[in-house]
């Protein structure tokens, strides 16, 4: 499963941390926000594994889960995230940001598109 990775603000321009991907086993997307950017745990405020009532099958739901309460998220993290059931890639961990471009923090060397 690739996983965008990205640093986020809230309105009060505090940083989170956000973890998403999409799972083709489960044919779902998967989320984390975590309030502290060391990924504790204990600071997560969004989980998709704590909120499975919600459709998580669907970008609607990830993007409503990311925007609120008014985040400021990454375009390119969007991209990636909509392309994530039509991508053919491996694990990968990619990093997303407001203000430079995706930055590949991780790729399986072994897939190939």
């Amino acid at each position: 499963m690739s996983q965008p990775y990205c640093l986020i603000q809230n309105a009060q321009h505090k940083p989170l941390s956000a973890v998403s991907g999409y799972d083709r086993q489960l044919n779902q997307y998967v989320l984390t926000v975590y309030q502290d950017p060391t990924h504790s745990p204990d600071t997560n405020s969004c989980t998709s594994l704590r909120e499975p009532h919600l459709a998580w099958e669907t970008i609607e739901v990830v993007n409503r889960a990311l925007s609120k309460p008014q985040n400021s998220v990454p375009d390119s993290l969007m991209a990636a995230l909509e392309n994530g059931p039509l991508s053919q890639r491996g694990n990968r961990v990619v990093e997303h940001s407001l203000i430079a471009a995706p930055n590949i923090l991780y790729e399986n060397p072994s897939i190939s598109e």
